[in-house]
């Protein structure tokens, strides 16, 4: 698989992506992070994604807008340095999923906003 998952804090998580990725990869992906979720019990979780070594991605639509669906805890992700074809097909998926993406240029930046957003869900939530 060409993408490293690991938890960087509480209901935060990091893939990294390289080389090229297949559809296979992807889900594999999604598992690995909604198995890390069940174990820490989180009841959400942002992901932030750093797309520097990425080469390329599936543009299949239909299925990348199911694997952002596959874990509604997920309610983000922020996509570290990413290139022009992930961005533009991260804002397709983000339009037509209840999924945020958001992209910024280092992975500190991308931590940063992931912190934010786990704590504007949590006041959401409280609010609801």
């Amino acid at each position: 698989m060409a993408i490293h998952i690991d938890r960087l804090d509480h209901q935060v998580y990091l893939n990294v992506l390289s080389g090229p990725l297949t559809l296979q990869d992807l889900q594999q992906a999604m598992r690995a992070m909604r198995e890390l979720a069940d174990q820490n019990q989180d009841s959400s979780y942002v992901v932030v994604s750093d797309a520097v070594e990425l080469r390329n991605i599936p543009f299949d639509l239909q299925n990348l807008r199911k694997l952002a669906q596959i874990d509604p805890r997920m309610v983000a992700v922020v996509v570290v340095k990413s290139p022009f074809l992930v961005k533009v097909v991260s804002d397709i998926v983000s339009k037509v999923t209840p999924l945020t993406i958001e992209h910024r240029e280092t992975r500190e930046e991308a931590l940063e906003r992931a912190r934010q957003l786990v704590q504007e869900h949590t006041q959401q939530m409280k609010s609801e």
